[in-house]
């Protein structure tokens, strides 16, 4: 697919624990030409200043004073910031967790919002494959933490603002077949 030039792409995805929405918001800005921004690379690098070891449980006992700290409560608004500082106009936001987040992005940059999910089963095969520090070991395990996020960032609400769904539930040919669906639909 051609790449358009000049034309303003603002794209987000959500989703559950190892989803792909990193995958999926990867092949989106290689494919097509859009910078990716990671948002919960903001609390990293605050972490990483601070010294404190980055992990799943240090990025959601941190986030709320950093996003308070830095960013007025909202996350989004040092990614908008980022994104003005450097006038970017093609732009894929991985990452996006919270509802508020989700309205602010839609408000400030009419973002189409792409929600990646996959089978529980599935996602914990791929999240004890990237064996990250931090991770549960376990299905039941697994079964906790993501409840437990699903509650934090109250994904149920998040999901809504979603203009497209992806199930990533088979491999990375027919999760990318997904997206240029999805993304001929978004360049129209």
């Amino acid at each position: 697919m051609k790449k358009r030039v000049g034309k303003e792409i603002y794209i987000g995805v959500i989703g559950t624990i190892s989803s792909g929405k990193g995958t999926v918001a990867h092949y989106i800005s290689q494919k097509y030409g859009l910078k990716h921004i990671i948002m919960s690379d903001f609390l990293r690098k605050v972490l990483r200043k601070r010294g404190i070891a980055i992990n799943r449980e240090s990025l959601r006992h941190w986030q709320s004073y950093i996003r308070r700290k830095y960013c007025k409560g909202n996350l989004s608004i040092c990614t908008l910031e980022d994104i003005q500082k450097q006038n970017l106009k093609r732009v894929v936001i991985d990452g996006i967790r919270r509802p508020k987040q989700a309205k602010l992005l839609k408000k400030k940059l009419n973002i189409k919002i792409i929600f990646v999910d996959a089978p529980l089963e599935i996602r914990f095969r791929r999240a004890k494959l990237r064996q990250r520090r931090g991770y549960v070991r376990t299905f039941e395990e697994f079964k906790k933490q993501d409840k437990k996020e699903i509650k934090i960032f109250k994904m149920n609400k998040t999901k809504k603002y979603a203009d497209f769904k992806i199930i990533n539930d088979k491999g990375k040919k027919d999760t990318y077949k997904k997206v240029d669906k999805v993304m001929k639909r978004i360049l129209v």
